[in-house]
């Protein structure tokens, strides 16, 4: 799920876990 989430995802340090929620707040927009 993550992985492919990741590949969708701007901003790979997601799996840092710090950027997060900013990640996902940009896939929801």
């Amino acid at each position: 799920m993550a992985t492919s989430s990741s590949i969708s995802a701007p901003s790979p340090p997601l799996f840092t876990g710090e950027n997060y929620p900013v990640w996902s707040m940009k896939m929801e927009a």
